[in-house]
């Protein structure tokens, strides 16, 4: 396929990311910008990649999809509403795993978080 388009928002108050459209995003790991990021992008899906989904419940962010081996979610995570795309597959890590699920699923401009 097409590599994807991918935005890194480590900085993001920096980057001017508010006039951009995204398709999803991507929330990586447990070190999550600011709640008004995900406020903002309220109408964007969230796909978590495994342990990501702990800080996002953390912070009262619903993830439409959860992707990954699920060796880092808490046991007292409740998933609700959450699509769980488990793969257990150790050749790719978790974030390359939501990559790749974002790809197969047509989400084409992503931003990483």
């Amino acid at each position: 396929g097409h590599p994807q388009d991918i935005r890194h928002v480590g900085v993001f108050p920096i980057l001017n990311i508010g006039e951009r459209r995204f398709d999803a995003i991507i929330a990586v790991n447990g070190s999550l910008p600011p709640l008004s990021l995900f406020e903002f992008f309220a109408d964007v899906p969230i796909i978590a990649a495994d342990g990501a989904l702990n800080a996002l419940v953390d912070i009262g962010v619903v993830a439409e999809f959860l992707v990954g081996d699920l060796d880092s979610l808490r046991p007292d995570i409740d998933l609700g509403l959450t699509h769980v795309i488990h793969d257990a597959n150790q050749e790719s890590n978790d974030f390359e795993k939501a990559l790749q699920f974002a790809a197969t699923s047509h989400y084409e401009e992503l931003l990483v978080v």
